[in-house]
């Protein structure tokens, strides 16, 4: 039987060809379609957190600094309940606490005591320092001149529970110019509000912060206090309002950022919707016990800074809606916006809730980033893999070429020159034929080989004897070199593994060390800070027992003035006897001037010159009885002076008496604290002396994984070369077999 040639249309590599390129299109598509449907999504998800993140961060930041200054407010609260009213002692003991280890944020701060709470004597008597321009803190009088009881930071602290800091709207100070905001914390003296302690932090550094996080998000960040006034933004000076007032001076004031979206029309999809939150916050405080309508009402009535809208948002805050809202995520709201006023582009607008203060941190990043981003991960992923499905299609394109079609071809050719000269051969010796009904290379080889196998089939069970047990050698062979070489290579897996466990070791006993080395120097640094202290407290304590010294010897001269007031009050008793015995001989001489007179009459002109002296004694008498009464009522007089400055000395010694058992008890509490922080000096130093020795078994431990680690990678070089003569191994008996087969063939 001939068979003609193949036509190139029908070839197999042709086909090979178009089924490769298919198969390598559609890969390709479907890595498109697959990249730009749920990669750019999953590039988008990922943007979002890690925005949402440092958000989270940011309002965390926020959070424990509101704490740190909420906390300095109620020590300073604690210290003015505790010491006695003395101005002398106020203004030595409270700038130390308002300082704050010197932390330049604190603006100020100070107490601010009910009316004639401080002195009954007095209505406004503020305790205020604030820092100066080299950082140290000044005395001001001011507010007790100009009033302060209904100022906005002062009412609302009549309605906080106790320990609580309420954060005020921020402000521009008068003084220095410097933006600001006020950290207020109520007092209480026995259950009953007493006054309101503050401190004044400066937003200068909230400026730096937000610009320091902005770097991160690719777009801006500001942050708005609980009214939505600008607390920091990126260009301060479009949010800032400046006027001047009666005297010439010139004023700043944020605005709220509903101001801004008027200049800045863009810009009222951010306001409109920190407005909604608002809104929000207010409904959800309304639905809750602790919300009061007459809070609100009051607020609005006792401070004229503060309007009934404002009255009613701080009525909610006080409330606190949100403290079971968000506990793990802050980020209150998210929304898109088409043109950002800014960025100049669709933006997406991330909303965060700072707990303490209920400020907003706003985050704007424009979409066109996480596009890019996505874009770009896309094209790289789609042109690498486009690159190695190519090279894939290539190389299965040769190696079909090359382990087939070439073969079959070669076969093909071999089978149809044994087909031409095996034409004598008895056809009734075919005993297979290949049931093949094909039109390629390989259907022509199953009607050349139908043709021949009848003559080849002697032959070849002839040498299928020999070509199997060849094959059995050649396989045990490589079977036993495959067997080798894989547990070769899964014993250098693990070597490599324990290489690489060895090497994390060392960094990890490296980083142990250098933390115990820290630790020892913070544990010196914190054993002199201790002994510093104790040296403070001992100074405290001498200062306070001369004070104690003072109010004895103040005691003393009290008794003695009573002492002689009281002898003061005896003379005078003496002296108004005196005058009431100068009282009854008046009346008596005017009694004996009257008879004198009647009888002159009876005597007729011979009694008219005693009629005369008659007269003249009883006018005598007459002054000296009008004389002795206002002696007498002025002596009463002085005496009811006296009494009363009897019994007030004595409220003055008792009291005075009372303040010397305080600053004895305060004495003794400071004695207690000296022995506490002695105590704690030669633990510091035992726990820096361990630490020393942790950090020296650190190091030996370091120097002993480095030894391990040196020697892991000497056995995997080891065994990477005995893989090496194993795959040689391998080789050799594949060639083994190769040979077999050919002399077998010949």
């Amino acid at each position: 039987m001939k068979s003609s040639n193949v036509k190139w249309h029908k070839s197999l590599n042709t086909q090979t060809l178009i089924g490769v390129g298919a198969i390598a299109v559609g890969l390709i598509a479907s890595l498109i379609l697959a990249i730009e449907i749920e990669g750019k999504k999953l590039v988008f998800a990922e943007s979002s957190r890690l925005i949402e993140q440092t958000g989270d961060n940011a309002v965390s930041d926020l959070e424990n600094r509101s704490r740190e200054i909420a906390a300095l407010a109620r020590s300073i609260g604690a210290t003015a309940e505790e010491l006695p009213k003395s101005e002398i002692v106020f203004k030595q003991v409270l700038p130390k606490v308002i300082d704050f280890q010197g932390d330049l944020a604190v603006a100020g701060g100070g107490f601010w005591p009910e009316p004639y709470a401080f002195d009954s004597k007095v209505e406004r008597r503020s305790f205020f320092w604030g820092r100066e321009s080299n950082n140290s803190l000044k005395y001001y009088d001011d507010y007790n001149k100009s009033g302060y009881h209904n100022t906005d930071w002062y009412v609302v602290a009549k309605y906080l529970e106790p320990g609580r800091c309420f954060w005020s709207r921020s402000y521009v100070d008068p003084y220095s110019n410097e933006p600001m905001v006020t950290c207020t914390v109520a007092t209480q003296d026995n259950r009953k509000f007493s006054g309101v302690a503050t401190i004044d932090l400066k937003l200068g550094g909230l400026q730096a912060f937000t610009e320091s996080w902005q770097r991160k998000t690719g777009g801006y960040i500001f942050i708005v206090d609980r009214d939505n006034k600008f607390i920091t933004f990126p260009q301060l000076s479009l949010v800032k309002k400046i006027e001047t007032d009666s005297s010439g001076k010139s004023t700043q004031e944020f605005i709220q950022a509903s101001e801004f979206a008027v200049k800045q029309p863009s810009f009222e999809p951010i306001a409109r919707a920190l407005e909604a939150i608002n809104q929000k916050i207010l409904r959800q405080a309304q639905q809750m016990p602790k919300y009061s309508k007459e809070t609100a009402a009051k607020l609005d009535e006792q401070s004229d800074q503060i309007d009934r809208q404002q009255a009613e948002l701080m009525a909610a805050v006080l409330a606190d809606p949100l403290k079971q809202e968000q506990q793990q995520n802050q980020r209150f709201q998210e929304f898109e916006i088409k043109n950002d006023w800014l960025l100049q582009e669709k933006s997406t607008v991330y909303i965060f809730h700072v707990p303490s203060s209920y400020w907003k941190v706003v985050i704007v990043k424009p979409m066109s980033e996480s596009t890019l981003v996505a874009s770009r991960m896309a094209y790289l992923l789609i042109s690498r893999s486009a690159l190695i499905v190519v090279i894939a299609a290539f190389l299965g394109l040769v190696s079909v070429r090359y382990l087939l079609i070439k073969p079959v071809q070669s076969l093909n050719k071999v089978a149809r020159d044994i087909e031409l000269n095996a034409s004598q051969i008895d056809p009734s010796k075919w005993q297979n034929i290949l049931p093949l009904n094909r039109s390629d290379e390989v259907g022509q080889l199953a009607n050349s080989f139908n043709d021949m196998i009848g003559q080849l089939k002697t032959s070849f069970d002839k040498l299928n004897e020999v070509i199997m047990q060849a094959n059995q050698v050649g396989m045990k062979v490589t079977s036993s070199t495959m067997q080798i070489t894989t547990a070769g290579k899964q014993l250098e897996s693990t070597v490599v593994q324990q290489a690489v466990s060895t090497n994390e070791v060392k960094a990890t006993a490296s980083e142990i060390a250098a933390t115990n080395g820290v630790l020892a120097k913070t544990m010196e640094d914190i054993t002199q800070k201790a002994q510093a202290t104790a040296a403070s407290a001992s100074n405290s304590q001498a200062s306070l027992m001369e004070m104690a010294d003072g109010m004895y010897q103040l005691a003393t001269a009290t008794t003695a003035i009573s002492s002689r007031l009281a002898i003061m009050n005896e003379k005078a008793n003496n002296i108004n006897s005196v005058v009431t015995k100068i009282s009854k001989v008046a009346d008596r001489i005017n009694l004996i001037s009257l008879n004198a007179g009647i009888e002159a009459e009876k005597a007729g002109e011979y009694g008219v010159g005693f009629t005369v002296v008659a007269r003249e004694v009883k006018r005598l008498a007459d002054n000296t009885a009008v004389a002795s009464q206002e002696i007498e009522e002025m002596i009463e007089d002085i005496q009811l002076s006296v009494s009363k400055g009897v019994e007030e000395m004595d409220k003055f010694s008792q009291q005075v008496s009372r303040y010397v058992k305080q600053v004895e008890r305060i004495s003794g509490e400071i004695a207690a604290v000296i022995f506490e922080v002695q105590s704690l000096t030669p633990q510091f130093e035992k726990v820096s002396h361990n630490m020393e020795g942790q950090f020296k078994g650190a190091q030996q431990i370091s120097n002993a994984i480095s030894h391990l680690s040196e020697a892991s990678q000497q056995t995997v070089a080891s065994l990477q070369q005995t893989n090496l003569v194993l795959e040689q191994l391998n080789d050799t008996a594949f060639v083994l077999q190769s040979i077999i087969s050919m002399k077998v063939n010949s």
